[in-house]
């Protein structure tokens, strides 16, 4: 191992630190390599709000440097449908038969990409991708597909090569039963933290499979969104006695109802939870007051109930609320409440997003 790879490993093995980063900086920076002070001047935007001068003026570094040195750092990745630089590393948007034909051949365009979104993977090409030793290096994994075949996510979900994985990201047609077996059989996530699944379907069987996996009881973000989720999947949910970490909760855009919004407001599991998002559902003002009631959710700080069909009463148990005394936004848009109930929400909480 080069002292650049043993760098490069420092900063996979703890994406979330800067100081690894600024180490790999400082030891570019000594080889006359422009990189550094790239990833240096990266690492300080996303600390500084926007259009501040100090920000205004890194932008423009930001944009010299790109401009050299692009597209050498791009390398390879120029056939990437979409590209961005993160803190200095490379996140990449590209088609498996895109990423077969040319990325996956290099080792030190691989070196450095952090976070790899990958179309349309299929069950012949995905026992590969499960295979090979590139997985090491990803922090981020986002698999889009119109239609998930069978043995698709499995493929990926046993690979031997997902321990500094920290996310992981479903995106498209149901991966069913099967694919939610898999991801809870997933031994190899050691550091799974946040768990993304956008898919036309998920039953209760499949949530219950998930919710009851002990490899992912690591997670601090879960979301489940536009997936069909009804009542009864939501108490599949909170009969997990693994996912005590949650402190971020999407279920935005289910069928879940009132029963499922009091099943949420008794679980335990939720004690350390900070945001719960729950637009586009059913949730009535039965199901607003159990939240608003809830002793678990004393540490929430961002509740978003959008487009459901939450009433005057609903509208106030929030507003009265003594439970949730952390909460400053909430997302309230599109429920059927008049205007003076409105401002006194808006009284308490400020208006999300904020």
């Amino acid at each position: 191992m080069t002292q650049l790879d043993a760098f490069l490993q420092a900063v996979k093995d703890d994406p979330d630190d800067d100081a690894p980063r600024l180490l790999l900086a400082d030891w570019l920076e000594e080889q006359g390599d422009p990189r550094g002070e790239f990833i240096r001047v990266q690492c300080q935007l996303v600390r500084l709000m926007p259009y501040t001068p100090r920000r205004l003026e890194l932008e423009q570094r930001e944009e010299q440097l790109l401009g050299r040195h692009g597209a050498g750092w791009l390398g390879p990745w120029k056939i990437a449908r979409h590209h961005h630089f993160h803190r200095g590393f490379l996140t990449v948007v590209i088609g498996a038969e895109e990423f077969w034909s040319g990325p996956c051949a290099s080792d030190e365009a691989l070196a450095w990409v952090e976070s790899l979104s990958l179309g349309n993977l299929q069950p012949s090409t995905a026992a590969e991708f499960g295979r090979s030793p590139f997985l090491n290096r990803l922090t981020s994994l986002t698999i889009v597909n119109p239609e998930f075949p069978p043995g698709t996510v499995a493929a990926v979900a046993a690979s031997p090569h997902l321990s500094r994985l920290t996310t992981l990201d479903l995106r498209g047609g149901s991966i069913g039963v099967e694919g939610a077996a898999a991801l809870a059989a997933g031994e190899h996530f050691t550091r799974l933290n946040r768990l993304r699944l956008v898919t036309s379907f998920l039953g209760p069987q499949a949530v219950s499979r998930i919710a009851q996996s002990p490899h992912l009881g690591r997670l601090t973000g879960l979301e489940i969104c536009s997936a069909g989720l009804h009542d009864d999947s939501v108490l599949a949910l909170t009969a997990s006695p693994y996912l005590t970490q949650l402190t971020s909760l999407d279920l935005n855009y289910n069928q879940i109802a009132d029963a499922g919004a009091a099943a949420l407001s008794r679980w335990p599991g939720l004690s350390v939870l900070t945001s719960l998002s729950l637009a586009g559902n059913l949730i009535g003002s039965d199901g607003a007051k159990a939240l608003a009631s809830s002793p678990h959710l004393g540490r929430l700080e961002v509740l978003d109930l959008e487009e459901n069909r939450v009433g005057a009463k609903g509208a106030a148990a929030l507003a009265d609320s003594s439970h949730l005394t952390r909460l400053v936004a909430l997302g309230w848009k599109g429920n059927p409440v008049s205007a003076p109930q409105d401002a006194a929400l808006h009284r308490r909480y400020r208006p999300f997003p904020c």
